[in-house]
């Protein structure tokens, strides 16, 4: 595990899902406020290079939740793009294990069109 990932564990693995639950049935404007601070702290903690893709899965994220009438539709519709993101990155490991098994399958020799010349070891003096 690289050293990003177990320093972020530990920076924020003290969710709390009951104590959040509270919050948005007591607060739902505290609850959202708190929400946007703990994702924007999350993508501000990941490495450089990760940052703009965060950023722009955080704004498909904010958009869905947006565009859905009730909460529970948010949930499936986010839930739908966890999924489709699964399976496509699930079609590239299968395209990957493919290549690295053509790849590894031995030569038949028909496919062997090239010899191999023994080379001897001439001194000169």
């Amino acid at each position: 595990m690289s050293s990003y990932h177990s320093t972020s564990e530990k920076k924020h693995s003290k969710f709390d899902f009951d104590e959040w639950h509270e919050l948005s049935i007591r607060s739902p404007e505290e609850f959202e406020i708190k929400r946007q601070q703990l994702c924007q702290q999350i993508i501000d903690d990941a490495p450089a290079k990760s940052q703009k893709r965060l950023k722009g899965l955080l704004f498909q994220i904010n958009m869905q939740r947006q565009k859905s009438p009730n909460p529970m539709d948010s949930c499936i519709q986010l839930s739908n793009m966890m999924w489709d993101s699964f399976y496509d990155l699930f079609d590239e490991v299968k395209k990957i294990s493919a290549t690295q098994t053509k790849l590894q399958k031995p030569l038949s020799p028909a496919d062997n069109s090239r010899k191999v010349t023994k080379l001897k070891l001439v001194h000169s003096r």
